[in-house]
């Protein structure tokens, strides 16, 4: 005899084996990685009274934040990463570009039962950051410091900073401590597009305009030169927040804010939070804070 299911039987057993097919088939969900870089300008700047008790006080937020969220993770589950580089400068001493290697703390390549102990890794780059500061500022003379490249770090070095991986989900985090300025002793060799250029050399022209620098700069298309390539997906969400910009006149803080934002938006990021100087420093520390660290590991 040839019996007939009904057709809504029929489909009852359809969605009951779609339902039952296994789990293991399903891809795996990423892992959160949280890679955090602070990039150095160690050019002039850092004579000035205080400064290097700023930008310590800064690098050691950014540490806060790393810690926090490795917690986040039961430290086990994090492959977190933390590494201070410096920017490209022709007067670095041998001195210095010694003590410049080895600002890095890798928590994947790091044994499970090792991940809790970060006093260690952690105090060690501390201390390294101080005897490189100490190193950085001991000529006392601005005409022996060369300017920072920061525009060469930017096109050659971001990305290897911040490699990406197929097994993470990568959350990229970069703090610039710099003056904000892109300047040389000497422009020679030094790219240059009509009014797009890899240094600021325009800032203080610009400036002359008064209050109608806005127009001058968008009339002439000044800027930085966007960097060329297309960005990974990990760089395009990269957080920047650049900070301790010191403006040497009248305009040039919103000047060289404008620059900063124009450039990484254009070159297929996102516009960065710029912090001044003349921040109160326990603010410059909370804003940073805030910015850095994951918001389930932030207080009410």
């Amino acid at each position: 005899m040839h019996f007939t299911l009904p057709p809504l039987l029929l489909i009852l057993l359809l969605l009951t084996g779609c339902a039952s097919e296994p789990a293991s088939t399903r891809p795996a969900a990423r892992l959160r990685r949280d890679n955090y870089v602070v990039l150095l300008d160690l050019s002039d700047r850092i004579l000035q009274e205080g400064q290097i008790t700023r930008d310590t006080a800064l690098i050691g937020q950014v540490i806060k934040s790393y810690q926090a969220e490795v917690a986040q993770k039961l430290y086990v589950g994090s492959a977190d990463r933390l590494k201070i580089v410096l920017a490209p400068q022709a007067s670095h001493s041998v001195a210095v570009q010694q003590l410049g290697q080895g600002l890095y703390l890798d928590l994947g390549q790091v044994a499970l039962a090792q991940r809790r102990q970060l006093a260690e890794p952690l105090g060690r780059i501390r201390q390294q950051v101080a005897n490189l500061y100490a190193a950085a500022s001991q000529d006392r003379s601005p005409r022996h410091y060369a300017g920072a490249d920061l525009w060469h770090y930017f096109r050659d070095q971001l990305a290897l900073d911040f490699p990406s991986s197929p097994d993470y989900e990568d959350h990229n985090h970069l703090l610039v401590l710099t003056d904000g300025y892109l300047d040389f002793e000497s422009y020679d060799g030094h790219r240059q597009a009509g009014h797009r250029y890899a240094s600021t050399r325009f800032v203080p022209e610009l400036a002359q305009r008064g209050e109608q620098w806005p127009a001058v700069y968008k009339k002439n298309n000044y800027g930085l030169m966007p960097l060329p390539g297309p960005r990974t997906a990990a760089l395009r969400h990269l957080q920047v927040v650049v900070a301790e910009v010191q403006p040497h006149a009248e305009y040039h803080l919103d000047i060289l804010t404008a620059i900063w934002q124009q450039w990484l938006q254009e070159s297929g990021m996102l516009a960065p939070q710029v912090l001044p100087r003349g921040t109160d420093l326990a603010t410059a520390q909370e804003t940073l804070g805030r910015a850095f660290t994951p918001r389930s590991a932030q207080p009410n």
